[in-house]
């Protein structure tokens, strides 16, 4: 399997955090979160979501919970039969966006500290 250019401007860390989709007239769900940036979050659905598509959504990291708005900006079937999309945040508070920058930040410096301990 050849690996696909990276095309995001900002890192992404993969952990499970939870989110909360609200859409309209569709009815809400939950979708597990795949990785997370400031600009948008990679995650996996039962069913597929649409393309441009808009969504509400709540995004629990540990005890803070993120609202913002969204785009799907793309959505594919996987191997398991489960459907991975990307939604590119529209709009999420500097305060949020703060929090997830955080989060990103401190999630790299655990990982790298247990690489670090891992090799020596």
């Amino acid at each position: 399997m050849t690996k696909r250019p990276e095309k995001r401007k900002s890192r992404r860390i993969k952990d499970p955090i939870l989110i909360f989709l609200y859409r309209d007239q569709l009815g809400n769900k939950t979708a597990k979160p795949l990785d997370l940036s400031i600009e948008g979050i990679g995650i996996e659905t039962s069913s597929p979501l649409k393309i441009s598509e808009s969504l509400q959504m709540a995004i629990i990291i540990g005890e803070c919970q993120i609202n913002a708005s969204g785009r799907v900006v793309y959505t594919r079937r996987e191997n398991s039969g489960r459907f991975r999309s990307g939604i590119r945040f529209e709009e999420i508070s500097e305060r949020n966006r703060g929090i997830i920058s955080l989060y990103l930040e401190k999630t790299q410096q655990s990982r790298e500290s247990e690489e670090h301990e891992e090799t020596h």
